[in-house]
């Protein structure tokens, strides 16, 4: 998943986490990450998955989106780029991977281990000497 932190602007903090794509990002109601500022337009930039190049990032349209400092028409995004949208800056990164708990297999594991034990001493016995 991909997580977009508003730096600047009047929604600074507030955090999008992308589950699909394309994700359109914007003002309009119809963008899928809804950002207010100067110069934000109702569809300002899109991001796409892309077999060969992973996330891409391009425009809208004519509008004018910055990749760290840098004016783009097509951008190959990497974790820590800041985005420039109007007067609007957001931190793409990705997010943090949620690891599950071993606990439950480790003790079906051991249970299991257990469980065999028992049952070669109960085989042991129940043979003839």
């Amino acid at each position: 998943m991909v997580c977009l932190r508003v730096l600047s602007g009047s929604t600074a903090g507030q955090e999008f986490v992308a589950r699909r794509f394309p994700l359109v990002a914007g003002r309009g109601r119809q963008a899928d990450v809804r950002i207010e500022g100067t110069g934000v337009w109702e569809r300002h930039f899109r991001i796409e998955w892309e077999r060969d190049q992973g996330l891409v990032l391009a425009p809208e349209g004519e509008a004018i989106v910055r990749v760290d400092g840098r004016r783009v028409q097509r951008e190959r995004l990497r974790n820590g780029c800041v985005i420039e949208a109007g007067d609007v800056r957001l931190l793409f990164t990705l997010s943090p991977v949620l690891q599950v708990s071993p606990r439950w297999r480790e003790g079906c594991v051991w249970a299991g281990l257990a469980l065999l034990f028992v049952a070669e001493l109960a085989i042991m016995r129940l043979l003839p000497p």
